[in-house]
């Protein structure tokens, strides 16, 4: 703005010094004045307008950053839910005589078998990864496979 300030009476100056006669002197004057004035009313609106808009901006940009805070906690939840888990899992038995549902404890994961703790029945537990995909190991008489039943009639 210093600039503009120091442009004005250099152009106020020069007018002065090149034109004699004071009517034409003062009529330029008048039109220089009028021009800077609207040049500064302009200037005005438009930093108003500008500071308007940086409000806005800001007032936007807030909001995305709570957006951004809120869906990286949220991600931070997921990715914990799913990647941080305790190197102590609890492994999940269900007898295949009663179907009571128990915990294996880290001792019992060594073992190829257990005795469940509600009608004490022992468990054969294959370990193997393979006889795990291959569904029914034909030890149990409660599956949809059925295989109890023929082992039932194997006995007689």
């Amino acid at each position: 703005m210093a600039d503009i300030k120091k442009k004005y009476s250099e152009v106020i100056k020069n007018l002065e010094e090149n034109i004699e006669n004071q009517k034409d002197l003062e009529f330029a004057k008048k039109q220089v004045n009028m021009l800077a004035n609207a040049f500064l009313d302009e200037m005005d609106t438009l930093s108003k307008i500008a500071n308007t808009k940086m409000t806005a901006l800001e007032k936007k940009q807030k909001q995305i950053e709570e957006k951004m805070e809120y869906i990286e906690k949220t991600l931070d939840g997921i990715e914990k839910d799913i990647y941080d888990v305790d190197d102590n899992y609890d492994l999940e038995i269900v007898c295949p005589y009663c179907n009571y549902e128990f915990v294996l404890d880290e001792d019992s994961t060594q073992k190829s078998e257990i005795e469940c703790p509600e009608c004490n029945n022992i468990i054969e537990i294959d370990w193997d990864a393979e006889s795990l995909e291959g569904g029914c190991s034909g030890h149990c008489s409660s599956c949809s496979e059925q295989c109890g039943e023929d082992d039932e009639d194997d006995d007689m």
